[in-house]
């Protein structure tokens, strides 16, 4: 595996989505800014993640193109 510290990069931003979003919960808070921009970070992220997957060559490029669309 080329580049360990990727996997941590790629747990961490999960990690930290789902807490985002449990606390959310927890404290009932809610702001028009985060009900558009947290499903905008979900998509550049799930972008980001599969698109640097295929550059590595660890996903086909149609599984990409299949994710993407």
């Amino acid at each position: 595996m080329g580049h360990p510290w990727g996997w941590w990069v790629f747990f961490a931003g999960a990690v930290s989505d789902a807490l985002d979003g449990w606390l959310a919960r927890a404290l009932r808070v809610q702001s028009q800014v985060g009900l558009y921009l947290d499903p905008l970070a979900d998509k550049v992220f799930v972008t980001a993640v599969t698109l640097a997957w295929a550059i590595a060559g660890r996903i086909p490029y149609w599984l990409l193109g299949l994710i993407l669309g």
